[in-house]
């Protein structure tokens, strides 16, 4: 089995480590932002605005991790049951 579906399984691993880690994304950009309104933070605007896009990229990338994830992982599990029976 672990010749058969093992780089499939690590990349579909690899995915999810990308997930994991994009959720850090969000939060941190936003205490950055935060920082910036409060006024405890001298960014140019335009840094703030770069902030923003990166969250949305992380959230993009977060949601099409854990989507091919969720799709490799339930196909393996499909190709394993048939493999073995």
């Amino acid at each position: 089995l672990v010749r058969a579906f093992g780089p499939y399984f690590a990349v579909t691993g690899c995915l999810k480590i990308i997930n994991d880690l994009a959720v850090f994304v969000g939060p941190y950009m936003i205490a950055r932002i935060t920082a910036y309104i409060e006024g405890s933070s001298h960014e140019p605007l335009t840094q703030v605005y770069a902030y923003t896009f990166l969250m949305f990229a992380g959230a993009t990338v977060q949601s099409i991790a854990v989507g091919q994830y969720f799709f490799r992982g339930f196909r393996l599990g499909l190709r394993m049951r048939a493999g073995i029976g």
